[in-house]
């Protein structure tokens, strides 16, 4: 318990998806966009000993760019000089002196730059919400396939997590629907929240452990030459503490509850989907090791809620609120839900559920 103390919200963050062997959405404001991307970085590198790629998308960005980003040299493989002899095999409609002269231009073709290279065992996606579908469409297939194929199959290592690392916006992310449910938890990194906090109560609002008085231990990776906070043997063996935890009968109706009040919320217009359903239940589990216990309780079942939904819940407007089919105004229906957010729906809907004793 005390190593779980001594971590940030981040790291531990980091630590629950890989414990869970899921991806992480983290959002900040603007202004924080750059210290938070070193942080996860030196997160992954220096704290999990993670091999860390990271991709920066734009409007502009294209497949090649995104897939060229994630890639890092493969220790197991020499890489392979492009070779200049004129005998190598080419397309016939294209001349010997035009192929050369481009591979000049490019320093070698991108099947040979790609060649030896593997995806990184770490990758922040930056802005991913602001690249184009196609590229969105990318990220997907790599999270659920665990691979790429552009010019030559990539597989994903067994040890692999993609952190989207977005700002902070007020309205409906742009991220792809089935992106957006494919990632198991959310963070909104607020570096004013963690600024050396005496309460340990407010500091624990936003965490996922219970913090003691003092337990904060501020720049706990100083230096890549500091020890591992978890090797990998230590993540397998939380990874089986973690399915080991008991969920009862009544834990398990009251997730349940949880989710069909979530789905009937007037204010809710989707994302309550089958995969979050799943993603809650594995975060629960994933909790008690955290938290020194063997069992799931109430209360570890809310803070899940939070970290599971807050993401995922789109906010119903006035066209699609069920209410204006009983005769409510639009106008007045507008105005309620320009005052609705995801974190208000969760907190209304564990207000209405009696939690099990």
């Amino acid at each position: 318990m005390d190593r779980f103390q001594k971590l940030d919200d981040i790291q531990l963050a980091v630590l629950l998806s890989l414990i869970a062997k899921r991806h992480c959405l983290v959002t900040t404001d603007e202004e924080h966009l750059d210290p938070l991307q070193k942080q996860l970085e030196k997160v992954g590198s220096a704290g999990f000993g993670l091999s860390t790629a990271v991709v920066t998308c734009t409007p502009e960005t294209t497949i090649d760019d995104f897939v060229a980003a994630i890639l890092i040299q493969d220790e197991n493989k020499s890489p392979q000089r492009p070779s200049h002899s004129p005998v190598m095999s080419f397309d016939s409609r294209e001349s010997y002196f035009s192929r050369r002269h481009r591979r000049q231009l490019s320093g070698g073709t991108v099947d040979e730059l790609w060649r030896g290279r593997r995806i990184a065992n770490f990758v922040i996606a930056r802005n991913l919400d602001l690249a184009p579908e196609q590229v969105q469409i990318q990220a997907l297939e790599l999270i659920r396939n665990k691979r790429i194929n552009r010019k030559e199959v990539h597989h994903a290592p067994a040890r692999f997590l993609m952190i989207a690392l977005l700002v902070k916006v007020p309205v409906g992310s742009q991220l792809n629907c089935h992106l957006v449910d494919q990632f198991f938890i959310s963070h909104y990194h607020d570096p004013e929240d963690i600024a050396d906090s005496e309460d340990p109560e407010a500091d624990s609002a936003s965490s996922v452990i219970i913090r003691k008085p003092g337990s904060r231990l501020s720049n706990f990776i100083e230096s890549s030459d500091q020890k591992l906070l978890f090797s990998n043997q230590e993540l397998e063996n939380l990874s089986t503490l973690a399915d080991a935890a008991h969920l009862s009968t009544e834990i398990k109706r009251y997730m349940m509850d949880i989710v069909v009040f979530l789905r009937m919320h007037r204010a809710v217009a989707g994302g309550i989907s089958a995969k979050a359903t799943k993603d809650f239940e594995c975060l629960v589990k994933c909790l008690c090791p955290l938290n020194g216990l063997q069992f799931v309780n109430p209360s570890i079942v809310a803070l899940a809620a939070y970290k599971v939904y807050g993401h995922r819940i789109v906010v119903a407007d006035k066209d699609t609120d069920r209410s204006v089919m009983w005769g409510s105004k639009k106008e007045a229906v507008d105005r309620y839900l320009a005052e609705v957010d995801a974190d208000m729906i969760i907190n209304n809907v564990l207000d209405e559920i009696r939690a099990p004793l």
